[in-house]
C-alpha cells in the first residue's frame, strides 16, 4: 500500500492509476459483477439502456434476466458465464482480495457442493488465479437450510450472507443461520440498512451476532446506531453506485458513507453489481473524491483498512 500514489491518483484524478494499486471488494454478486461489454460480447446479446435509478430491486432484477434471455448458452453455461465476466473484471481492477456471492440454489443447480465448487475454482483459477477468494453463500429463505452443515464443512465457503428483504427467514431461522457458520468459523454477514430503518441494523447484529453489515447505510439517520457501530467496529460494505441507482440517496457528494465514516463507523467501499451499477472499486473512489464526499486522506484510511479487514479471524474486526 503506497499512500503517495493512491493520493496522487485521486488528485489527477486518474481512474488508470487507480487502476493500478491493489485494492478489495467485500460486496460483490458473483453473476453480477463482470463489465456489461464484457457479458454482452461472451453472451451475444445487448443488455437495453440501464435506467438513470430503478424503482424497486424487483425492477433491478427484472432488467437483469430481460438482458440474459438471448445467451447464446443455456441457463447454467449463461451464469457461468457471468462469473468468468466477474474474475475477468476483477483482475482488470487489480482487485487482490474478492468476496463473491453465490445463491445457495446455484450450488445445488450444479448438482451439489463437489461439482460446484471445482467448476468455480476452476473459473477463477483460469481467469484470476492470485487473487485471494473468499465465497460467500447467500440464503433469501428456507430452502436448502437442511443441508446447511454439509455445505460448510465442505470448507470452501468462507462467509453466510442473510438477505430477508422479503421476510420469508424469522429471527429464530436466521440466528440457526448463524449459529451454523460460527461452529464451522464462517463469518456472518446481513444485508440490512439498505431499506430498513436504523434500529433494524443494531437489532439484527445483536440478535444475529454479525461479524459485517452489507449496506448498512440507514444507520446515519440514528446517532446511537452510529455510536453502537462505531464502539463494535462492526464494518458496513458500503456500495455507494449501487445505492443512487436504487434511488437511496440523490448522489456521491450527499451519499451517507462521509458521514459514518465521521462518526467513527468502519467503512469499505465496493461494487455490488458492476454489471448493474457500472462502477469498479477504483471508480467508486475516485466518484466519492470528486463529488467532495470523502477527502483523499479520509479516503486512504479507508483504503489502508480495506487490507486489514483480510486478516481478520471469525471475529477480527478492522
Amino acid at each position: 500500500m503506497n499512500k503517495e500514489l493512491f493520493i496522487e491518483a485521486l488528485e489527477s484524478e486518474s481512474i488508470e492509476k487507480l487502476r493500478q494499486l491493489p485494492k478489495c471488494d467485500f460486496h460483490n454478486h458473483a453473476a453480477r459483477g463482470g463489465k456489461q461489454s464484457f457479458v454482452e460480447a461472451s453472451l451475444g446479446i445487448k443488455f437495453p439502456p440501464v435506467p438513470i435509478v430503478f424503482d424497486s430491486l424487483e425492477k433491478m432484477d427484472k432488467w437483469y434476466r430481460e438482458g440474459l434471455k438471448k445467451s447464446r448458452f443455456p441457463s447454467k453455461m449463461t451464469y457461468l458465464k457471468c462469473v468468468e465476466a466477474n474474475f475477468v473484471a476483477a483482475q482488470e481492477d487489480n482487485i487482490v482480495h474478492l468476496e463473491l456471492n453465490f445463491g445457495i440454489g446455484e450450488v445445488f443447480s450444479f448438482g451439489g457442493m463437489e461439482k460446484f465448487v471445482c467448476i468455480i475454482n476452476a473459473i477463477k483459477q483460469n481467469f484470476a488465479p492470485n487473487i485471494s477468494f473468499n465465497p460467500v453463500i447467500t440464503i433469501y429463505d428456507t430452502q436448502g437450510m437442511e443441508y446447511l452443515d454439509e455445505i460448510f464443512s465442505y470448507e470452501w465457503f468462507k462467509g453466510v450472507d442473510i438477505i430477508n428483504y422479503k421476510q420469508k427467514l424469522s429471527i429464530r431461522e436466521m440466528r440457526s443461520i448463524c449459529d451454523c457458520a460460527r461452529k464451522y468459523h464462517i463469518r456472518t454477514k446481513s444485508h440490512i440498512g439498505e431499506f430498513e430503518a436504523a434500529d433494524d441494523i443494531w437489532r439484527y447484529a445483536e440478535e444475529l451476532m454479525l461479524d459485517e453489515i452489507q449496506h448498512g447505510i440507514q444507520a446515519v439517520h440514528s446517532p446511537k446506531v452510529m455510536e453502537w457501530l462505531a464502539r463494535h467496529q462492526l464494518p458496513l460494505n458500503i456500495c455507494p453506485t449501487s445505492n443512487i441507482r436504487l434511488g437511496l440517496c440523490n448522489n456521491y457528494q450527499g451519499h451517507p458513507i462521509g458521514k459514518l465514516y465521521r462518526h467513527g463507523v468502519q467503512v469499505t467501499i465496493n461494487t455490488d453489481d458492476r454489471l448493474i451499477f457500472g462502477s469498479s472499486v477504483s471508480g467508486e473512489f475516485l466518484k466519492l473524491y470528486q463529488h467532495h464526499n470523502l477527502n483523499q486522506e479520509e479516503l486512504y484510511d479507508i483504503y489502508r483498512r480495506s487490507f486489514l479487514l483480510t486478516k481478520r479471524g471469525e471475529k477480527g474486526k478492522i
